[in-house]
């Protein structure tokens, strides 16, 4: 019984890292806010700083990471 709950608990840990909350560069609204396989944005922002202040609060309250990406949509920055 024991494994069994420790082996709950690890899935449990592994699907959270898997979780994440990204900045990403929006062709059209500016800087978007997404989590990890989302459909929809979490919201847009006119500049990039707004973006990281709402997608750090949504990831700190979370417990996920946050990762911000560059103009080209590269990972610039791990949080």
């Amino acid at each position: 019984m024991k494994g069994k709950c420790y082996s709950k608990i690890n899935d449990l840990k592994k699907e959270k890292r898997m979780e994440a909350y990204h900045v990403f560069p929006h062709e059209t609204k500016g800087w978007e806010v997404r989590k990890t396989n989302a459909r929809e944005a979490s919201g847009y922002f006119k500049t990039k700083q707004a973006a990281i202040d709402s997608a750090r609060a949504l990831s700190q309250a979370e417990g996920i990471e946050l990762f911000i990406h560059d103009r080209k949509n590269k990972i610039d920055e791990k949080r």
